[in-house]
């Protein structure tokens, strides 16, 4: 297949399963979303797919993790401040530790958990369903050590 068309199809595959899957987690867990977190879910999940090709699989997997996490409560945040400045889609003021209702220490956990477990599932399905096999199968360092998942 031509090298263009399945780098777009992957990108678009990874959009669409990162929106699908965090607005189905939503439904189960707040039974209703909004569309708007489709398409800030897709992006997250291209920024986790990015960062995992970017960074060094020698890198301490919990830097990835805190950087991946990072990404995403910041970007919470901003769309928080432009789509949902009226608190629409979700709203953190009842609870402690939140800032502007955007953002809240407790869910900002959640999102390094979800980084934890979607930077391996991401690096699963891109290197046997998108890459040669010719390529290194990822692995991961923690202190030190190299954790093999695949």
């Amino acid at each position: 297949m031509n090298t263009k068309i399945k780098n777009i199809l992957r990108i678009l595959f990874f959009y669409c399963f990162g929106g699908g899957v965090y607005m189905t987690m939503e439904l189960v867990y707040r039974q209703y979303t909004d569309y708007t977190m489709f398409y800030l879910s897709g992006f997250l999940a291209l920024i986790i797919l990015l960062c995992n090709n970017w960074l060094s699989y020698d890198m301490d997997f919990l830097i990835q993790v805190f950087i991946c996490g990072t990404c995403i409560v910041i970007s919470e945040l901003i769309c928080g401040l432009i789509i949902n400045a009226d608190y629409h889609v979700w709203d953190y003021r009842n609870l402690p530790l939140h800032y502007k209702g955007q953002i809240q220490l407790y869910f900002a956990f959640i999102w390094y958990l979800l980084s934890a477990i979607f930077i391996p599932v991401l690096d699963y399905i891109d290197y046997y369903i998108f890459t040669d096999n010719n390529k290194q199968k990822p692995y991961y360092k923690m202190f030190g050590k190299t954790i093999k998942l695949f």
